[in-house]
């Protein structure tokens, strides 16, 4: 699909997933997505308040969705 990229799982994504700072969510997707973000660099487009709570500990840059 034009506009979708895959992204491999690497050594360090695993390693970044397995040690989130604070008190990461309890749910495995929340958790993939924050990882992710934090291993690119990409900032989330969230409407999930537990996952915008992360950028005010510092941990991950995210714009609440509209």
């Amino acid at each position: 699909m034009p506009g979708i990229r895959l992204l491999r799982i690497t050594s360090s994504f695993v390693a970044e997933l397995t040690r989130l700072p604070a008190k990461p969510p309890v749910d495995p997707a929340d958790r993939l997505i924050i990882a992710t973000s934090r291993v690119h660099g990409f900032v989330l487009v969230a409407a999930d308040q537990l996952i915008l709570r992360w950028p005010t500990l510092g941990h991950v840059g995210t714009t609440p969705a509209v």
